[in-house]
């Protein structure tokens, strides 16, 4: 695993092509930041996001040994990455490729022994639009 990124980089709602979601490193994983290309992945606006849990994006076709693989790294403070199938507000699936970071609040980042304070979530959506 590689290194943490500093809680200091720029939030979620920061300027970013890729859908990204920033939740707090412990569970129930509660979203605190969300940027615009998320929002219009999944259908929802920021103030529905925050306060949340990304069981909101969830579903029957949600892959659940995938989170449980992601959940497991994420546990050990690893990056993670998975292929996964969840929903936005109406209902509708979408495919997407989700990468996990952890996030700190040092410059050591995870090699530092510094737990993880927050994760990033980049999303990249594989399905086509319109099919």
């Amino acid at each position: 695993a590689s290194a943490g990124t500093s809680v200091d980089t720029p939030p979620a709602g920061g300027e970013s092509q890729h859908p990204r979601i920033i939740t707090l490193a412990t569970p129930p994983f509660t979203i605190t930041h969300v940027n615009a290309a998320w929002c219009d992945l999944c259908g929802y606006c920021a103030d529905e996001a925050i306060g949340k849990t990304l069981s909101m994006i969830q579903g029957t076709g949600t892959d659940r040994a995938q989170l449980r693989r992601m959940m497991h790294d994420v546990k050990h403070a690893c990056a993670s990455s998975a292929t996964i199938t969840n929903y936005r507000k109406d209902g509708s699936s979408f495919l997407n490729y989700v990468r996990v970071y952890p996030l700190t609040n040092d410059e050591g980042g995870a090699t530092s022994g510094t737990a993880p304070s927050h994760y990033l979530g980049v999303l990249e959506s594989l399905t086509i639009a319109g099919a």
